[in-house]
């Protein structure tokens, strides 16, 4: 079992800042199923990153991507959800 204070904590403003294997292995891990979950798409690096190149996310939208990075003391990504900042209405 980790120690809490071993967990590090980070917003980045695009999934283009994780090396997509790292980010994959870690949203749709190997082996085909976390929690009895099946591959899901919309969580890969590819998907999310072609969001953000068409824009489709991003300030212009109201969606600004700001996905939390969850790092153990070795700086190994143990979690990685996909989150956004929504700016253009309440």
């Amino acid at each position: 079992m980790t120690d809490l204070s071993d967990i590090t904590l980070e917003a980045v403003s695009s999934v283009a800042q994780i090396p997509a294997v790292n980010w994959d292995a870690c949203a749709n891990p190997a082996g085909g199923s976390f929690n009895g979950e099946r591959y899901n798409p919309f969580v890969s690096s590819a998907f999310l990153g072609a969001l953000e190149r068409a824009r489709s996310v991003g300030a212009q939208t109201g969606w600004t991507s700001a996905s939390v990075l969850v790092e153990d003391a070795r700086k190994r990504l143990v979690a990685c959800p996909p989150a956004y900042l929504k700016t253009h209405s309440l």
